[in-house]
């Protein structure tokens, strides 16, 4: 683990932009945050009728890596996912969060996740690119708004390990269920994803 300068990076988004802009005010929409809920979210769904339901997934993955056996992480993982079974979600936003898991993990959370997808679903992540090393811990992502274009602000981390940097194969490899539809590279060398479900 390296030390960092804590500098905070705002990155355009044009595929967040192509959620948020085909948010139809008259229409209910389910949506699960796998950050920390910040206002930030809130406040871009304003006017929106939307069900938001928040788990700050960063805080989950250290105990999902201390699981003994397979069948344990997925119990855990079965665990923290649960609340989610009320309704269905339209939309699914990761941040940055995925590239904290390995690829079993991330198999047994995308096979996990399907029941809590509509048809359709889509699934929002960034995933580490160009860089060897990432923040050590997924950052802390704020979002706004200016005109058409969104942007994201992920807040600084003082300390750095090495990036995966997952490939959209291995992606769609380990994701189950899911299916790439559009990616972006973005200025921070970083890749912009939207998955979507199956119909």
């Amino acid at each position: 683990m390296q030390a960092v300068a804590p500098i905070a990076e705002n990155i355009q988004a044009p595929l967040l932009g192509r959620l948020m802009g085909a948010l139809d005010a008259s229409q209910r929409w389910i949506m699960i945050d796998l950050g920390v809920g910040t206002p930030s979210m809130i406040q871009a769904l304003n006017g929106h009728r939307v069900r938001l339901d928040a788990m700050d997934m960063a805080n989950k993955l250290t105990r999902w890596r201390q699981a003994e056996t397979r069948k344990q992480k997925r119990a855990w993982i079965e665990q923290d996912l649960a609340p989610f079974a009320l309704e269905p979600a339209d939309y699914i936003f990761c941040w940055s969060s995925l590239n904290y898991l390995d690829s079993d993990c991330l198999k047994l959370f995308s096979e996990v996740l399907q029941p809590y997808l509509k048809p359709r679903a889509l699934v929002h992540a960034l995933i580490e690119y160009a860089s060897p090393t990432m923040p050590a811990q997924a950052p802390t992502c704020q979002i706004s708004q200016a005109g058409h274009h969104w942007s994201i602000d992920l807040a600084p981390v003082a300390t750095s390990v090495p990036s995966p940097r997952y490939t959209p194969k291995h992606l769609e490899n380990s994701l189950m269920g899911l299916s790439i539809q559009s990616t972006v590279v973005l200025s921070n060398g970083m890749q912009e994803f939207l998955f979507s479900k199956a119909p």
